[in-house]
């Protein structure tokens, strides 16, 4: 499938409709359901991280979607210090 890397200061609710119209040009141009990766920088609003859900990838918060993306992953600085709180990691 085709991948959406999405870099944004602030990610919010007014983003993540542009995401969603960008996923589905995406899918109407390959037939298929893209994998949207947002990396929030600076933060993401509160409605946003309440949207999402624990993820099978590390340091990621997964946005449930259906219909407009395969897999929709939320990278933020938030979602780092909390799994750095949940365990140590084995320093690479």
């Amino acid at each position: 499938p085709a991948v959406l890397v999405e870099v944004q200061n602030q990610a919010d609710d007014k983003f993540l409709t542009s995401s969603i119209q960008y996923c589905t040009l995406t899918y109407e141009r390959h037939n298929k359901l893209p994998i949207l990766v947002i990396f929030g920088i600076a933060s993401a609003t509160a409605p946003l991280p309440s949207k999402s859900v624990d993820s099978d990838f590390p340091f990621a918060r997964q946005i449930p979607s259906i219909g407009w993306v395969k897999l929709c992953l939320l990278l933020t600085s938030s979602a780092l210090r909390m799994k750095q709180q949940e365990k140590t990691l084995h320093p690479l």
